[in-house]
């Protein structure tokens, strides 16, 4: 089984291969529906922070983060997935969104919806 790591509005950070939104922050689900299990995040220390400093910084937000910001909380992330996948059972890969330079496909200022992420090959986590 894959899960993504990849935040979204309304506590959504993990997807499962069908892009179904599995869990956020605090608690994400695996296996099939009814035969799931849960798994706890409130161990990974930062990453609640995290997620909502990314929800903080929005599409739709006016001032937008720099490259060199985004990439810096990107970089604090990768090492929050290791955390995660430490939490996760030896069957389950985990895998983290990436973004390509540039980051913004349109400026945030040029778009209605703030600009289009340009994302790249997601990284497999290992430990």
């Amino acid at each position: 089984m894959k899960i993504l790591m990849d935040p979204d509005y309304a506590n959504a950070l993990f997807w499962d291969e069908e892009m179904c939104n599995i869990g956020g922050w605090d608690c994400l689900f695996i296996g099939e529906t009814g035969h799931s299990i849960g798994v706890d995040l409130s161990r990974v220390d930062g990453l609640k922070d995290w997620y909502l400093e990314w929800g903080s910084e929005s599409l739709y937000h006016p001032q937008h983060w720099t490259d060199s910001q985004w990439n810096e909380w990107w970089e604090r992330g990768l090492k929050l997935a290791k955390e995660v996948k430490k939490l996760l059972p030896e069957n389950v890969d985990l895998l983290y969104f990436t973004l390509q330079d540039p980051i913004w496909i349109t400026k945030p200022e040029e778009a209605e919806d703030g600009g289009i992420f340009n994302y790249g090959e997601p990284i497999k986590i290992s430990l």
